[in-house]
């Protein structure tokens, strides 16, 4: 049997579009991520990120005119991959604080944004396999 791009990853997804937030989850149940958890507000992300079980993270950059900085933070000092799925642009000052991150622009394709994430989550992969 083929393994799936997320096969058995827990997701952490930030999103404040429900719409979004729901394909979003979707896409990663389909790519085989055994569990996936959305956050709508950074308030509710942050205790999660600090201390919960993730693999991976998808987040947008500013929620409810809120930068998610501090929860960028938290998710790197864990060693948590996460990418932004984001309308901001790679120029946005707030950018220059996750050199390397990966930026995935709105809108952009189902194929994107799991490329970008499976990117994002070989640090995972490989410290599973060592």
């Amino acid at each position: 049997m083929k393994q799936k791009l997320l096969d058995g990853l827990q997701i952490m997804l930030v999103e404040e579009e429900a719409l979004i937030a729901m394909d979003m989850e979707q896409l990663c149940y389909d790519n085989g991520a055994a569990r996936v958890v959305t956050f709508g507000t950074l308030s509710s992300a942050a205790a999660h990120a600090a201390t919960a079980s993730v693999d991976a993270a998808i987040l947008d950059i500013r929620l409810q005119g809120q930068w998610a900085t501090e929860l960028g933070h938290t998710l790197a000092a864990r060693q948590v991959p996460f990418i932004f799925a984001t309308s901001y642009t790679d120029a946005e000052p707030i950018f220059t604080e996750f050199p390397g991150a990966i930026i995935v622009p709105k809108p952009y394709s189902d194929t994107e944004l799991m490329q970008a994430l499976v990117q994002a989550t070989r640090t995972v992969r490989s410290r599973e396999s060592s």
